[in-house]
C-alpha cells in the first residue's frame, strides 16, 4: 500500500477529511469525510473548504435498500446518479443548519428503519455509486466510497466539490493551500483505482486449451474473467511460466495487448495492431518461456469511434484514457500474478510508465522492441 493511501485511511478512520483529486476526468477535487459519526464542526469545516453543497455518497443497492428514487429517472445517463434529496425526521429545525445537516447525514448512515427515520426532500444531496466502484466507473463517488470500504468504514461518505470564492473550480495551488494549513492528505482517484487492482483478485481462470497457430504450434490459450464487470481476457501461453513452481526460471518474455477490434481484425495503417501481434506472438514463439496477454474493453462505442477516427486520419489515433491505460496495466499485472510470473521481459517500443507495474510485485528485468 502506498503511504499516501495509507494516510488518507488512517485519517478516515479517525473521523478525519482528505482531498480527492479527479485526475480522471477534467482536474477538479473533492473533500470526503466518513459519515456515519460526522458532526456539526465536520459539516462547518466541508463547507467552508468546500463553498459547494453537502453530498453523501452511497452504493446503489444500498440507496434502492433505502427506497431513494433517483433524482432524474430518464434514460438519459447523468453524470452523477443523485437520488432525491433528503432530511431527518426528527432531531432538526430548518434542516440546513450544520447540527441539522450533521444529523441527517448520520440518519441516512446508520437507519434500520428508513421509512421512519428519513423525509424526502431535504437539505443533503445523496449520490449512488456504481457496483464495483472505481473499477467500473472512474468518479468521485465511487472513489469515495471504495476508500470507505478499504478503511473498513460504512459504505457512506460525505462528499463536497471545492470550489473557490468566485464559484469556480479550485486550482492545484489553491488546494495545495487547504491541504497544507489543515493538514489533509491529497488522494487520486487512479491512485485508487491502481490500489484496488493490487491488492484484490478480480481475474479467474476459466478454461485452458492447447492452441496450434500456424505461426506458434507450441502455444496454449487460457481465458480469465473479470470478476468485477464478466468481460474475458486471453493469454497464449508458451512453455513454464510459473515462476512460484520454480523460482530459478529465467525472466519471461511478455507482452500486453490492448483490444482493437478495427485494427485486430483488418489491420488498417491508422491502426495496425493486427501486425503487432503478429509480430510479439513470433518474438514468444522463439523464447524459452513467454505470455501473450490480449486485455479487451468494455468500453461502449469504441468501434463506432474508431470508424469516426478514420475520417480525421491526420489526427491519429486518440491515445487512451488515463483510467483506461490504469485497468489494462492492472489486469494484465493480476493475470501475470495468477500463471504465476513475477519477473519478466517486456516487449514494447514505449518505455515509460512502466514503473507503476511495481505495485503489481512483477519485476521487470529487461524491455524488447517489436
Amino acid at each position: 500500500m502506498t503511504d499516501i493511501i495509507s494516510s488518507c485511511l488512517d485519517n478516515l478512520r479517525k473521523s478525519k477529511p482528505v482531498i480527492l483529486n479527479d485526475d480522471i476526468g477534467p482536474s477538479s477535487y473533492y473533500i470526503i469525510s466518513p459519515s456515519h459519526d460526522i458532526r456539526a464542526e465536520q459539516i462547518s469545516k466541508l463547507v467552508n473548504w468546500g463553498n459547494s453543497v453537502i453530498c453523501v455518497a452511497l452504493p446503489e443497492n444500498i440507496a434502492q435498500d433505502l427506497g431513494l428514487p433517483l433524482m432524474n429517472p430518464s434514460q438519459v445517463k447523468a453524470p452523477l446518479e443523485f437520488t432525491v434529496s433528503v432530511e431527518a425526521r426528527s432531531g432538526v429545525t430548518t434542516g440546513i443548519s450544520a447540527s441539522d445537516r450533521a444529523r441527517t447525514v448520520r440518519v441516512l448512515a446508520t437507519t434500520k428503519n428508513p421509512r421512519l427515520d428519513i423525509v424526502m426532500p431535504g437539505h443533503i444531496f445523496p449520490i449512488q455509486t456504481k457496483t464495483g466502484g472505481v473499477l467500473v466507473k472512474s468518479a468521485a463517488p465511487e472513489a469515495a466510497v471504495d476508500l470507505m470500504k478499504m478503511a473498513e468504514l460504512p459504505a457512506f461518505a460525505t462528499i463536497t466539490h471545492v470550489l473557490n470564492k468566485a464559484g469556480e473550480f479550485s486550482s492545484a495551488s489553491d488546494i495545495t493551500t487547504i491541504a497544507d494549513k489543515f493538514n489533509l492528505p491529497i488522494v487520486k482517484i487512479s491512485s485508487v483505482i491502481e490500489q484496488r487492482l493490487a491488492s484484490e483478485i478480480i481475474v479467474e481462470k476459466i478454461s485452458d486449451a492447447k492452441l496450434p497457430l500456424k505461426v506458434n504450434s507450441s502455444l496454449r490459450a487460457a481465458v480469465f474473467r473479470s470478476k468485477i464487470d464478466q468481460t474475458e481476457h486471453l493469454a497464449l501461453i508458451k512453455g513454464n511460466v510459473d515462476q512460484r513452481e520454480n523460482p530459478k526460471l529465467n525472466p519471461v518474455v511478455v507482452r500486453v495487448q490492448a483490444e482493437n477490434r478495427l485494427g485486430d481484425l483488418f489491420g488498417p495503417a491508422i491502426f495496425p495492431t493486427r501486425e503487432i501481434i503478429s509480430r510479439a506472438i513470433s518474438q514468444i514463439g522463439e523464447a524459452e518461456a513467454g505470455v501473450f496477454l490480449y486485455i479487451r474493453h468494455r468500453q461502449k462505442k469504441l468501434l463506432q469511434n474508431q470508424i469516426q477516427t478514420l475520417n480525421n486520419p491526420d489526427q491519429g489515433y486518440p491515445t487512451p484514457s488515463k483510467d483506461r491505460q490504469v485497468r489494462e496495466l492492472g489486469l494484465g499485472a493480476q493475470i501475470l500474478k495468477e500463471l504465476g510470473i513475477n519477473k519478466i521481459k517486456l516487449i514494447t517500443n514505449k518505455v515509460q510508465k512502466l514503473q507503476a507495474i511495481n505495485a503489481y510485485q512483477i519485476e521487470i528485468v529487461d524491455t524488447l522492441p517489436l
